[in-house]
């Protein structure tokens, strides 16, 4: 791994000992001469037939014994089961015994592997990709345990692990890509089609589609088909087939946009960028009859030159959507207004955020738990989270959202014409394109300078 960041980088190796000293030198000639040498390449060692390599003690045959009728002459038979069986959920915790023990064992010949069952995904440098895979079969063979030969592929920039395919094919940018494997994204994309076709969804026919998205997304982490997954989860309950709305057919095309054309998860082996901090906050007024509802939105940069910029937005929403959302008969629509100011910032602001990690701020409990999840049960709540996917597919953010009190939350200022709040470095005030009717949005004010 160092050698693979030497490659990208200056050219040096750099090592933080656990003392806290630092080891350090030169890449070596060899590796410099042709920088394809320490380029990374990927593959999967898989077992065959995993279990039944791993015996039962005769001892406690007795308690694996598989019961069926013989159609034959009807009588009941059972069948001793002399290796793991397959489906039994015992079997799945003793196998994971030896896969976290052959990973060590792995670790142990200093080689850059990992497991999940009986997958066993390593990443090398080019130039030792030969090693590794010859020290691999020799420990398997030592060991006594049979892998799938005819499965077995060379070392690749480009392979398929557990579901997923990765590509290291851009060194130069230092970036691993993932995404699902076509097969299963147009498999996925089939299914959808169908509900989408038929207008409804038949509870029967959750289990198996939610338990293959679900699988998919977990892969790729991403944001985008959040909406449908909670929606599926929530159908998983019902006792008939529900009928599609407007609002559900949406997130269903979004979440097969995902699965054909949604971009690959984009991992970066250098550190790219700074901190990126967003504070985002709401306010909401009854004046009269109808409601007056402003956003702010305050965002803090450490560029990696180490200087600090400051960016901030504050403006009122537009009055047809405010009343929009008040013809829906809530009482109050602070939730909403928050929750819409998290989103207008991860759109004004894209160019900042994608791909980037970044810390959001909210003071809103409701909105904290909505953006976490990347879902909610109130329709007005999931068509306004439809958008952050929408904004968020195009460059997916590595994002956390955390809780900040409201006296500590520097973008209540600006969403009550209050513009006084911290500003690190250079400061830029930005103005909002409402995401839902393209208007830009009337400013509360502005920062005084100087």
């Amino acid at each position: 791994m160092a050698l693979m960041r030497a490659s990208l980088g200056r050219r040096e190796v750099f090592f933080r000992k656990s003392d806290g000293s630092v080891l350090s030198g030169p890449l070596h000639s060899y590796w410099r001469q042709d920088t394809r040498r320490c380029s990374p390449v990927l593959k999967t060692t898989d077992l065959r037939s995993a279990y039944k390599q791993f015996a039962i003690r005769p001892e406690h045959h007795r308690m694996c014994v598989v019961t069926l009728k013989d159609p034959a002459d009807g009588l009941t038979k059972g069948f001793i089961c002399r290796v793991l069986p397959f489906g039994a959920l015992a079997s799945v915790g003793q196998f994971n015994r030896f896969s976290r023990l052959w990973q060590r064992i792995l670790w142990e010949l200093k080689l850059a592997a990992a497991s999940y069952f009986d997958d066993f995904p390593s990443v090398e440098v080019r130039a030792l990709a030969e090693n590794h895979d010859s020290s691999v079969k020799a420990a398997l063979r030592l060991f006594g345990v049979d892998w799938a030969s005819d499965k077995d592929l060379p070392f690749s920039q480009t392979a398929d692990v557990l579901g997923v395919r990765l590509d290291a094919t851009d060194t130069e940018g230092g970036v691993l890509r993932v995404k699902n494997k076509p097969e299963r994204s147009k498999e996925i994309a089939s299914s959808i089609d169908k509900i989408l076709a038929d207008g409804c969804i038949d509870p029967k026919q959750i289990p198996s589609l939610f338990g293959r998205i679900q699988f998919s997304e977990s892969q790729l982490m991403g944001r985008q088909g959040r909406l449908a997954l909670a929606q599926i989860r929530w159908l998983s309950s019902a006792r008939h087939r529900h009928v599609l709305s407007s609002l559900d057919a949406t997130v269903f095309r979004s979440l097969r946009e995902r699965m054909l054309e949604g971009r690959p998860r984009e991992l970066q082996a250098l550190p790219v960028g700074g901190l990126t901090l967003v504070f985002t906050d709401g306010a909401c007024d009854k004046l009269g009859d109808k409601f007056s509802c402003s956003i702010g939105g305050v965002m803090y940069r450490v560029l990696p030159t180490g200087s600090y910029e400051t960016r901030a937005f504050g403006c009122y929403l537009d009055e047809s959507i405010v009343e929009q959302w008040a013809g829906l008969g809530k009482r109050h629509l602070i939730g909403p207004t928050e929750l819409f100011a998290v989103v207008a910032a991860r759109h004004v602001w894209k160019d900042f955020l994608n791909d980037q990690r970044v810390v959001f701020y909210v003071d809103h409990s409701g909105v904290l738990s909505a953006m976490i999840k990347g879902s909610s049960r109130d329709d007005l709540w999931r068509s306004i989270l439809l958008h952050y996917e929408c904004a968020d597919s195009l460059g997916p953010a590595i994002s956390w959202f955390a809780r900040v009190p409201s006296k500590s939350n520097p973008s209540d200022g600006p969403s009550r014409s209050d513009w006084r709040f911290p500003v690190l470095g250079e400061y830029f005030e930005d103005r909002i394109v409402c995401f839902i009717s393209g208007r830009v949005l009337k400013v509360t004010g502005q920062r005084v300078q100087g």
